[in-house]
């Protein structure tokens, strides 16, 4: 059937050297962002309480035009 085509096709993608590092460097780009961020606006930034609020605006900067819910104050 169609599906099981398309499940086997993703399965192919997804095993590529190709797909896995840009995975990997993608993660590890958002995780340094996110740490950055966290250094930089930890403790003046009203709306960042934890660490992981740093990820999340991280993550929601590279992957959308961001929510607004958590964005940058200093300069």
């Amino acid at each position: 059937s169609n599906l099981s085509i398309f499940v086997r096709e993703v399965i192919i993608l997804i095993k590529t050297p190709v797909f896995i590092n840009l995975t990997i460097f993608g993660n590890i780009l958002i995780c340094l962002a996110g740490g950055l961020f966290y250094l930089l606006e930890n403790g003046i930034n009203p709306r960042m309480h934890h660490f992981m609020d740093a990820i999340w605006w991280s993550f929601s900067t590279a992957t959308t035009t961001g929510y607004g819910d958590i964005t940058p104050v200093t300069h």
